[in-house]
Order: structure tokens, then C-alpha cells, then sequence
């Protein structure tokens, strides 16, 4: 027999709800807390500037930190807002002295007094072969081989392959920064050129470079 009672009950009943599905997993390989991260180039940790990824590419960026502004715009508005060409120069400039340093080159400042005793002071990328304290002797003799008189010579040779020679009347132990007496300056493109001074220059300076071997084959 049916029981309509029951039946009537359970058609009165809601009907069960569905199971919802799972959300699909998430695409991104990011856990979700970095997914709105904004991401920030690294900092230099001595200034705080910051600096950006390097890659091949002709647009370069220098940043310059807040309080230095001033002197960024100073600088654009004495270069005529040719800056990119002024850093440039400098960077070239800074990049050569420091390849010529690794050769053994450094900057050599000059001062000395002319004949007429007007001070002089010139700086150039070298090394001293003949320094000023250790300079060659040039000696005068008179009629009968007797030295009467004598100057010296102190060479150096340029980063360009040029020789400076700085020849004085009197020894001095004078350093780069202090005045030389009266002395002259000429520069020389080799070094048999130094004959004008004395043979004796030559001399001292090619054993300073070091003779070199002559491979005969004989």
C-alpha cells in the first residue's frame, strides 16, 4: 500500500543543492601575495641612487640624487643643455687616463721658471726615465778638457710615445708639485731626436728604455 502522507511530505521538501566545483587552479606561477607587487630597480646601498638593469643600448640614464639637482641643472645651463656631450668628454678623458695608469702612465705636473723668470707649469700623461732628482749630466769642458760648467737633463716619455725633455742649469731634488729653476721644455717625437741636447742625453735615456737586441743573422 502507497503512504500518500509520505509521499506528499517528500515532494514538499527542497531539493538538495548541487556540489560546486572547485575553482580551477590560478595560471600564475606568482604566489598571490606578490601578484600587485610593484617592483623597484635596485639601489645602490653607499648613495641610495638607483640603478638600472645593464643592457646594449645607445640611451644610457644617470641618475642624480634630490639634494645634487641644483648642480644638474647648473651644469645643463653652463654647457648650453649640451650635457649628454659634456659627460661624455669627461667619461672619455677619465676612461683613457686610467687605461694609460694600467700601463704604467701617470699625470706629471711641471713647474719651472723660464730665462726670463716667468713661472710655468705643464701637465701631461707619462713616466719619468731621467727623473728630475736622477737627470743626466751635461758637461762643459774648456780648451783643455777640463769641465767648466754643467746643466742636466730630466726625460720623461708621454702616453703618446713622445719624449719631454726639461733641461736646468742647477741639480735640484725638487717633487712634481714644486718649481723647477730655470729650465726649458721641449718635446721630442724619438729618441735619437735628444742629440740636440748631448749625446749624453740620448745615452741615458735608451738605457733607461733598455737596449734593445738586434738579431743578426751573420
Amino acid at each position: 500500500m502507497v503512504d500518500l502522507d509520505h509521499m506528499k511530505k517528500k515532494a514538499l521538501e527542497p531539493p538538495p543543492s548541487r556540489k560546486t566545483d572547485p575553482p580551477p587552479p590560478s595560471r600564475s606561477v606568482l604566489p598571490q601575495a606578490l601578484m600587485n607587487k610593484t617592483f623597484s630597480p635596485p639601489q645602490n646601498a653607499s648613495d641610495g641612487t638607483t640603478t638600472p638593469p645593464s643592457k646594449s643600448s645607445t640611451n644610457k640614464t644617470l641618475y642624480c640624487k634630490e639634494e645634487d639637482a641644483h648642480i644638474w641643472d647648473k651644469a645643463r645651463e653652463l654647457t648650453g643643455d649640451k650635457l649628454s656631450s659634456f659627460v661624455m668628454d669627461v667619461l672619455r678623458r677619465f676612461v683613457a687616463e686610467e687605461e694609460q695608469k694600467a700601463n704604467g702612465y701617470r699625470r706629471i705636473v711641471t713647474k719651472y721658471h723660464q730665462e726670463d723668470g716667468i713661472p710655468q707649469a705643464k701637465a701631461f700623461l707619462g713616466r719619468w726615465l731621467l727623473p728630475p732628482d736622477k737627470p743626466a749630466d751635461i758637461y762643459f769642458y774648456d780648451s783643455s778638457g777640463i769641465a767648466y760648467d754643467a746643466e742636466f737633463c730630466a726625460v720623461a716619455q708621454t702616453a703618446k710615445g713622445n719624449y719631454v725633455a726639461i733641461k736646468f742649469r742647477s741639480e735640484t731634488t725638487t717633487t712634481d708639485n714644486e718649481f723647477l729653476p730655470i729650465a726649458t721644455f721641449q718635446v721630442f717625437e724619438k729618441v735619437e731626436d735628444l742629440k740636440v741636447i748631448s749625446p749624453e742625453v740620448v745615452a741615458a735615456t735608451m738605457k733607461a728604455l733598455g737596449v734593445a737586441v738586434q738579431e743578426l743573422d751573420i
